[in-house]
């Protein structure tokens, strides 16, 4: 019997001459026999097979093993052959995110190779796992003996580029979260279109996509009139999707777009990852309930929206009223670091101490508390928020007595918001600013 360290460490003794020839035989049989079970590799020949496997390596890791971490150099491609990985990043508090898990078949780590970048997350082995890898060296090599693995790999780069374009260039997805990019990345497709194509057509179900255009102009016309042009970084195909989330409603397209360009070129999106994006992302709902509502959406939406935000509170400084809506955002805020959370299973896998991890979530509580009181509640606030006596004195009860939660200014918050909603806003509806900023956004037709 002899275990991995004495095998690796007796392996060039003339004596073990016969063990070292049949345990590189076992190894490549293995390597062959894991490569028939990669998708990518279906329909080719067990000698062709045998030729692609000479690219790979095999190598096996413990539960926990981190592949590779965020920021490293990219020196090796992976196909996971058998376990499951969990792809993490680091926020901007410093907290790790888990972004997805990666399941057998699957490759990882090509993006840092094409593009010659740092990696931009870590994997981390959840179970014990088996991998096949190869150099970096060997990866352009091995590319021109699988076409359709290449044209697949480099559209996945490029979508994944466009999505952190777009997440840097148009206001609303400045918002999403790194989780959220990384999923508009990975559940999008680059699409060309020709000109005079319908990408949707009103009335139809035929396409539920949203789109996002990289390159050229469509037309949107409903009953035969031209409701608006849209070019690069404008979207749709939102709306259908989001009346198709309500109770009943049917999943017909509300409108005609056609491409107007000698070709448009788009990102799209397929439903689910549309409504993934949607339900955790307040800026991206808030701004498709702005162009559909009109003067009619809430304030919510607003303060929900980076440009729109930005408008109301200029509205607001005028009014000397920004101290309320100043309040509620740090509120929000404080709840958000709340809603940060990780199972503990991959903190482990990450090797994270756990109640390192509480101790500084309770350290960012107490900080961000004494923030918002000190600024806002204090009876010397520099930016006293008008609220109740009753629910300020519960919070300067609390305070006195270091009794510190999350949820400690909820009560204060809504009576900011109805406060601020019936007043403010209400006048903020009625000004020129909110006609200018409604046209800015985009919205829609009234009736369309």
């Amino acid at each position: 019997e002899m275990d991995r360290e004495s095998y690796q460490n007796n392996i060039k003794r003339k004596c073990l001459t016969n063990l070292r020839a049949r345990v590189e035989e076992a190894g490549q049989n293995l390597i062959w026999m894991g490569l028939e079970t990669i998708p990518f590799l279906h329909g080719f020949s067990q000698d062709k097979i045998a030729q692609i496997g000479s690219f790979f390596q095999f190598q096996a890791f413990p539960k926990g093993y981190c592949i590779y971490r965020e920021g490293d150099f990219g020196k090796r491609f992976y196909v996971l052959l058998s376990g499951e990985c969990v792809v993490t990043a680091v926020d901007d508090l410093g907290f790790n995110l888990e972004l997805t898990r990666i399941k057998p078949v699957k490759t990882f780590g090509e993006a840092a190779l094409i593009e010659g970048k740092r990696r931009e997350a870590t994997v981390t082995t959840m179970t014990e796992s088996t991998v096949f890898f190869m150099e970096s060296d060997d990866f352009q090599d091995f590319l021109s003996w699988v076409p359709n693995l290449r044209n697949q790999l480099l559209d996945s780069v490029a979508q994944n580029d466009y999505a952190n374009q777009f997440g840097e260039q148009i206001p609303v997805f400045k918002e999403l979260t790194p989780l959220h990019k990384y999923r508009l990345g990975v559940g999008s497709t680059r699409v060309k279109i020709p000109q005079g194509v319908n990408i949707k057509e009103q009335g139809e179900d035929r396409d539920q996509n949203f789109y996002i255009i990289i390159s050229g102009t469509v037309e949107v016309s409903k009953d035969g009139k031209k409701l608006r042009t849209l070019s690069t970084q404008d979207y749709f195909g939102e709306v259908g999707l989001v009346l198709s989330t309500k109770k009943n409603a049917s999943k017909i397209n509300t409108a005609t777009v056609t491409v107007t360009s000698d070709e448009c070129i788009c990102l799209s999106i397929r439903p689910n990852v549309f409504q993934s994006i949607v339900v955790d992302e307040p800026a991206l709902a808030a701004e498709i309930s702005i162009r559909l509502l009109g003067d009619q959406v809430p304030l919510s939406d607003i303060l929900d929206h980076p440009t729109a935000r930005e408008a109301f509170l200029k509205h607001c400084e005028k009014e000397y009223a920004e101290e309320n809506v100043d309040f509620w955002l740090a509120v929000r805020e404080l709840e958000d670091i709340k809603n940060r959370v990780v199972k503990k299973s991959v903190l482990k896998a990450l090797g994270v101490d756990v109640p390192a991890v509480k101790a500084e979530k309770i350290r960012l509580l107490k900080e961000k508390v004494e923030r918002i009181s000190n600024k806002f509640i204090i009876d010397d606030a520099k930016e006293m928020v008008n609220m109740s006596s009753e629910v300020r004195d519960k919070i300067l009860e609390k305070m006195d007595k270091n009794d510190y939660d999350w949820d400690m200014f909820s009560e204060a918050s809504k009576e900011v918001y109805n406060m601020v909603q019936a007043d403010n806003f209400t006048r903020f509806k009625c000004s020129e600013d909110f006609e200018t900023l409604l046209d800015s956004i985009g919205r829609y037709n009234p009736g369309n």
